[in-house]
């Protein structure tokens, strides 16, 4: 049995640090949302220093990207020659997400007609309504970069499950594929480096 078998099978091979570092990365992105992300201080106040070790809590979602990139990851490596192999990630990924993201996006859409139509009105959770075909698509994370804002309020907490699904989509090729490790070392450090350059390049240029 490989690492990555034991480190998301129950029972004694679990590894019970990694469900310490989910709790604390939970922890970490609801003080965010609950008070350092939405709490405006008088700058040089108390209050002001007092949040200061709080307002990196947001980094917990990118402690979940860690954490999914490393478990399924290593479940990949181990089973990368084995029959079946993109059949049953995808079957698996597909039934654990999909059928409740499509039918909460249904849902939504149902009550953007509604709004429209007049039947109910909430422009909190309806506003910017025409963006919502990016969502079944799993693309609100490059429009939220292409359009400045977190588009549709209600459904803007999707973008981390966007990152989610088109790391599976790519992922499992790369590994699949990659004829020997040291090269896949190399092919993900580059990743590294680029994703910084273009993240720095949409800041400073877009």
């Amino acid at each position: 049995m490989g690492l990555s078998s034991q480190l998301v099978s129950p029972g004694p091979d679990r590894i019970p640090q990694l469900d310490g570092l989910r709790g604390f990365a939970i922890l970490m992105v609801l003080v965010w949302h609950c008070v350092a992300g939405f709490t405006t201080t008088e700058p040089g106040s108390f209050a002001a220093y007092l949040l200061v070790p709080f307002r990196l809590t947001w980094s917990g979602v990118d402690l979940f990207f860690v954490l999914s990139g490393y478990l399924i990851g290593g479940i990949l490596l181990d089973t990368r020659q084995a029959p079946g192999y993109f059949q049953r990630f995808f079957l698996r990924r597909a039934f654990r997400i999909l059928p409740v993201y499509y039918v909460v996006w249904c849902l939504f859409a149902l009550g953007v007609w509604a709004h429209r139509a007049n039947v109910i009105s909430n422009d909190f959770l309806f506003e910017h309504s025409a963006d919502l075909f990016w969502y079944p698509l799993f693309l609100q994370n490059w429009a939220i970069v292409a359009e400045k804002e977190f588009a549709i309020n209600a459904l803007s907490v999707s973008w981390s499950l966007c990152i989610e699904e088109q790391f599976y989509l790519l992922f499992p090729f790369l590994l699949r594929f990659m004829p020997s490790s040291g090269k896949l070392c190399l092919v993900l450090a580059s990743l590294i480096v680029a994703a910084l350059l273009l993240r720095a390049s949409i800041v400073v240029f877009y």
